[in-house]
């Protein structure tokens, strides 16, 4: 047990050899229900798993007249995990014990009302806790984008209300550390924030690595901070970041001396390409993850979303021979190596459009190619993954299959998500807004923004070493996310990832892709301002503008370029 008994607490045996220590007004429920049976969890009335991965299985139990709860049941380990747990509390008594003492600190920490641990002669056997639902709450990165939409501009009194939110959230890290608590794993997803209007509540959750110290030196808190703030980098700006790090030091300085708003970004940027690096290996994108999960089915070699399970895909590939076959508006395309539909399956909240993209195996060539090479739907996989990693708006990447095994591996398979069915293809909508004669004022002033945030866009990709091989306008969609419209990518088959800066011939590449495959209602000053943006995110890129335009028009002049209507 991780605490004597105290009289809040009850303590009982269960069923599995788990000794159990729950909260006195819980602990009837408990004790009747997931200490009874915990290997029926699942079983219990509209109880559905949340999460599912090798450390831990979470299911959500609504209740009868009290907040649902999730029940939690943690993995040991055969070999590792018995060794550890002796010379350590295990996860669910960590959470426990912290969800107590941050609690009792006064620091809004999720309310464990029960935790158990079956072990034999001090060995850890099993381990299981019950959390008490925090609801009507989103994670702290989703409502930022929520409460405030669009990444601005925001009304006085918006931008007032998000400043003083950031200044809640710096002076909630400040307390959780003076309180003598160290959260290793102190992230956006681990806070929660009330979604009611008004001044929002906020509670830290997923206490599992939380540790208490009798102080909190410096260089913890800077460590704690940088990770939370690394959390918020899509969500926030540098400006926020700062505002968030003045509230923290209080006008009480507590980390380490020098200039700590320089150094907590570097921290912040090192973290990132940490982050990116160990995400999008090979290795780990296509075997099982926290994220994603494998497994066969007959000839079929898969990797997929862990929260979708293995069986939407494979309808999804029957659905995707029928529309094949039928033709009609599900085949998107039908050339001599792919086959493109749209299909419908059962995801996790309901019916989802999805896309299937086939690559076929003519003969023997392909079939050496594919032994030499990876087959492209593993090379879209990647770097439709790569893309998403690097938080890039794209077409998710839902799962890969493969038929065969090396050497012989045949036709290959990528589901991705349908992008149509909330957005537009980016020359389809520039050519339905401004196709037709010359646009009024209001038009003219919303193409010109349109142009600078495109060429924004393409520029910061390029900044930060990402080559798309086939940036066509075809390929880049728009559609709304975070409040505003975002240019979404597709066909990510040819994308590379650099350590610097893509180079002057790539760039005009794509440059020259983009130029022939908008008409000619995207005119010389739209694409001038498109080129200004562009440039401002590419060092060196005006002062290249003249040989760029040279190569750019050397290109398109091998091409066949779109007048009127576009190419598909």
């Amino acid at each position: 047990m991780p605490e004597p008994p105290s009289p809040d607490t009850v303590s009982f045996a269960g069923a599995d050899g788990l000794s159990w220590v729950a909260e006195a007004a819980e602990a009837a429920w408990v004790r009747g229900t997931v200490a009874a049976a915990p290997r029926a969890v699942g079983s219990l009335p509209g109880a559905a798993v949340v999460k599912r991965n090798p450390v831990r299985t979470v299911w959500r139990v609504p209740r009868d007249g009290a907040p649902a709860v999730f029940v939690k049941r943690f993995s040991v380990g055969k070999v590792l995990d018995p060794v550890k747990y002796l010379l350590t509390a295990s996860r669910a008594a960590a959470e426990w014990a912290a969800s107590r003492g941050m609690r009792a600190a006064g620091i809004p920490a999720a309310e464990v009302v029960a935790m158990a641990e079956a072990r034999t002669a001090g060995v850890l056997r099993g381990a299981m806790l019950v959390v008490a639902e925090v609801p009507d709450t989103l994670e702290l990165v989703p409502f930022l984008f929520h409460r405030w939409p669009g990444g601005g501009p925001w009304s006085g009194e918006e931008a007032r209300a998000r400043r003083a939110f950031l200044l809640r959230l710096g002076a909630l890290v400040r307390r959780i550390h003076d309180a003598g608590f160290v959260h290793p794993d102190l992230h956006g997803g681990n806070v929660l924030v009330g979604a009611e209007p008004g001044e929002p509540s906020v509670t830290v959750i997923d206490l599992h690595t939380v540790r208490r110290r009798a102080s909190v030196g410096p260089g913890a808190r800077e460590s704690d901070l940088a990770k939370f703030l690394h959390s918020l980098l899509t969500a926030t700006s540098t400006a926020d970041r700062a505002r968030i790090l003045r509230a923290y030091e209080g006008g009480a300085p507590s980390l380490p001396p020098g200039d700590p708003l320089r150094r907590m970004e570097g921290r912040i940027a090192a973290l990132e390409a940490r982050r990116v690096r160990s995400r999008t290996v090979a290795a780990r994108l296509l075997r099982p993850s926290g994220r994603f999960d494998a497994a066969r089915s007959g000839d079929l070699r898969m990797v997929f979303l862990r929260k979708w399970g293995r069986e939407p895909f494979l309808r999804a590939l029957e659905a995707h021979a029928r529309a094949a076959a039928a033709g009609g508006e599900a085949l998107l395309k039908k050339g001599g190596r792919s086959t493109v539909t749209r299909v419908t399956v059962d995801g996790p909240g309901g019916p989802v459009p999805v896309v299937v993209k086939e690559t076929r195996v003519r003969g023997a060539t392909d079939l050496a190619k594919n032994a030499l090479v990876r087959p492209r739907a593993v090379r879209s996989w990647l770097g439709g993954n790569g893309l998403w990693h690097r938080n890039v708006d794209v077409a998710e990447p839902l799962a890969l299959l493969v038929r065969g095994s090396w050497p012989r591996l045949r036709e290959s398979f990528l589901v991705m998500e349908d992008v149509a069915a909330a957005g537009e293809r980016f020359d389809l909508r520039t050519l339905r807004l401004w196709g037709e004669g010359v646009p009024d004022r209001a038009s003219g002033r919303a193409k010109r923004r349109l142009a600078s945030r495109f060429g924004s866009f393409v520029g910061s990709l390029h900044a930060r070493g990402i080559y798309h091989g086939d940036l066509k306008a075809v390929n880049v969609f728009l559609r709304p996310k975070h409040g505003r419209e975002s240019f979404c990518l597709v066909d990510y088959d040819r994308v590379a990832f650099g350590a610097g800066p893509v180079g002057l011939r790539r760039r005009a590449k794509n440059l020259a892709q983009l130029a022939a495959s908008l008409g000619e209602w995207f005119t010389r000053a739209d694409r001038l301002r498109f080129y200004r943006s562009y440039a401002a995110k590419v060092e060196g890129a005006w002062e290249e503008r003249r040989e760029a335009a040279r190569l750019v028009a050397e290109a398109c002049a091998r091409k066949i370029v779109v007048r009127r209507r576009p190419i598909e």
